[in-house]
């Protein structure tokens, strides 16, 4: 059992002792049965559901309140104050996922049923109170009864850098000038000390523009009464909440790697800079015909640039992911389509033998990255490398909220995120663009 859980049980088995001198007759026995029950948990280094145990107490309570017959009004004032301690005790130890299936399903129902944002903290606020759980908020609640994690929604998005300002400085100068690279002091005689030189970054302003980003949806009242009467409303709230959360990151990795041409003008993403935007001096842009491309590749010994041969596209695209500029050696992923990927993964150990695919491993050791991202948003044959710590967003505020439209017996679900995003390390990206 974990430290702090034993903790709580310790100081609430404590309290009940000392409650005990208030009890008298069979109040007191009920008194010990449950500090004989704590102590049982506290002694045990297995870990345990709290719900449990306190089911356990709560039948021993109702198996009091049959026989007693004394002290009536005493005993149901002491028997409250030990409720009390140990709902206190129960939301000490409610972590997430680990509310009651019956507690959870009653949260969703009342966010689902409430109308507006202050409305369902009232509702939740009332579901804590009939179920005697103290120690906790309704938007902590709302959280457990909704747990979503948006790093989990798209592993790029998730490693691009969470920063909480919408502006930001960058320079131009190369990490060895003079003028960018520390000094050191150097110490002279008595009073000729060296005097320290000032340092001056030539440094340029980039703001990251923000706005909202929604995703709406409906559902019809009889399908949610169908799913509340089947205990399943819980699940359901998280599984929409999740969905709309999951089309919007979705949204945004696709404009940031390919832009929204998919919704029409004036309901597209603007607020997320795209890497098909050749932004000097941030996206390196190379085509079959670059220069410094063909060069490489008849290094190599193809004199005759031809990047549908499975040997030259690998060329090009460690080629495009050795123009990113790394000076401080930070994480670099290759995004490629699945298609590419088994593509030049492909090779056989002889002639007429099995063809077998390297591994990912293998292939971004080949393409000269870290790691490899796929997807179908990119087209068969292209290539992009970054460094995702160098791309920058900025996530205001996120809102959520349910609300009926009673002519339509519909509920309607919005979701929405405040943010932005740009590049910010130089020449972070580079873009193979051939086919």
């Amino acid at each position: 059992m974990k430290k702090e859980q034993k903790e709580k049980i310790t100081n609430a088995i404590k309290g009940l002792r000392e409650m005990k001198n208030t009890l008298t007759g069979q109040a007191r026995e009920f008194a010990d049965a449950v500090v004989g029950a704590l102590e049982t948990l506290e002694a045990s280094e297995e870990e345990h559901d709290v719900d449990e145990v306190l089911a356990e107490i709560d039948r021993l309570r109702k198996d009091y309140e049959a026989t007693r017959a004394e002290d009536t009004e005493r005993v149901d004032n002491a028997l409250q104050t030990l409720r009390n301690q140990l709902a206190a005790m129960q939301a000490g130890g409610v972590k997430k996922n680990h509310l009651t299936r019956k507690v959870a399903n009653e949260v969703a129902s009342a966010i689902l049923r409430a109308h507006g944002k202050d409305a369902i903290a009232d509702a939740v606020g009332e579901v804590l109170k009939k179920n005697g759980i103290t120690g906790l908020e309704a938007a902590e609640v709302v959280d457990y009864a909704i747990e979503i994690k948006v790093e989990d929604l798209n592993p790029l998005y998730r490693q691009f850098k969470k920063v909480p300002y919408t502006k930001f400085f960058y320079t131009e100068a190369d990490l060895k000038a003079a003028t960018a690279i520390a000094k050191q002091w150097l110490k002279g005689k008595e009073l000729t000390d060296t005097e320290k030189k000032i340092q001056q970054l030539d440094v340029t302003p980039k703001t990251i523009a923000t706005d909202y980003i929604y995703k709406r949806q409906q559902v019809a009242f009889k399908d949610l009464d169908d799913m509340e009467r089947a205990g399943s409303i819980a699940e359901f709230l998280q599984f929409i909440s999740n969905e709309l959360y999951q089309m919007i990151v979705d949204t945004i990795v696709m404009h940031i790697l390919v832009k929204d041409t998919v919704n029409a003008q004036g309901d597209e993403i603007t607020t997320f800079e795209s890497l098909v935007d050749a932004t000097t001096p941030f996206i390196t842009t190379i085509a079959a015909d670059n220069t410094g491309l063909v060069a490489f590749l008849s290094s190599l010994g193809y004199t005759t640039p031809n990047l549908t041969d499975r040997a030259q596209r690998i060329a090009a695209m460690r080629y495009a992911s050795d123009r990113v500029f790394n000076p401080r050696g930070k994480h670099k992923v290759g995004i490629l389509n699945a298609t590419t990927l088994t593509t030049i993964s492909a090779y056989r150990y002889a002639d007429g033998g099995d063809v077998h695919f390297r591994s990912r491993e293998e292939v971004a050791a080949q393409l000269g990255v870290d790691e490899i991202f796929t997807t179908d948003l990119l087209g068969d044959g292209a290539f992009i490398a970054m460094l995702p710590d160098g791309y920058w967003v900025n996530e205001q505020k996120a809102i959520e909220v349910a609300y009926p439209t009673y002519e339509k017996n519909v509920r309607n679900f919005q979701k929405e995120i405040n943010a932005g995003g740009a590049i910010h390390d130089l020449y972070s990206v580079a873009r193979l663009t051939v086919a």
